[in-house]
């Protein structure tokens, strides 16, 4: 599929604000990813991402520019900025929501021998309990068993651990489990609602 690369939507931000297309499949475009630490061959390190030993960091591509003012039938146009021609982060800030349980002492609770999990009591937003970010009007947030709420009426799903889906879906709630990703617009910006590229070549 686009072994040839001809499809403008497999394709890379270039710094003019153009394109650099490459071969593959666009609906495998990757975006917002997260990393964890762990030591070599042993993946299940729960407790140090339950620590806050974790991050988040962006992918972007000829859909997801990271400037929302590119408009050529392929970026997305993705709350985001436009002082730079591609990676803006002004109005794109990643979320990583966590369950914690705190013990009598204040200390976070954990069970390095509990192999089944467990959910806590509390929910942190990038390790911070309870918090307070004031955005504007337009504002856009990737997010990452929980279900998250939009309490504006035009969010839309746009990209899960996979990729990008084929159509948007309608987001005022998500159900999401320990570790996967997902992308949802909640700008409400009229030029924004358009989630899917036109042009296929």
């Amino acid at each position: 599929m686009n072994k040839n690369a001809t499809n403008r939507l497999a394709s890379s931000p270039a710094d003019s604000g153009g394109l650099v297309k490459v071969p593959g499949d666009w609906h495998e475009t990757m975006s917002t990813h997260w990393f964890q630490d762990h030591m070599f061959s042993f993946t299940a390190a729960a407790h140090n991402v339950y620590k806050g030993i974790a991050g988040m960091f962006n992918i972007y591509s000829g859909l997801d520019r990271g400037n929302e003012e590119i408009d050529d039938g392929v970026n997305l146009r993705l709350p985001s900025g436009t002082a730079k021609s591609w990676g803006n982060l002004e109005y794109d800030v990643n979320l990583m929501l966590a369950d914690k349980a705190w013990d009598q002492d204040g200390q976070l609770l954990f069970d390095i021998f509990e192999f089944g999990g467990f959910l806590g009591d509390q929910m942190t937003v990038n390790l911070v309990h309870k918090p307070y970010f004031e955005v504007e009007r337009r504002n856009g947030a990737r997010v990452g068993a929980w279900t998250t709420r939009s309490s504006r009426r035009r969010s839309s799903a746009i990209g899960w651990t996979a990729g990008r889906m084929r159509e948007p879906r309608r987001a005022t709630t998500a159900q999401r489990r320990c570790s996967r990703r997902g992308k949802v617009s909640t700008c409400s910006r009229p030029s924004a609602s358009r989630v899917t590229p036109s042009a296929a070549t």
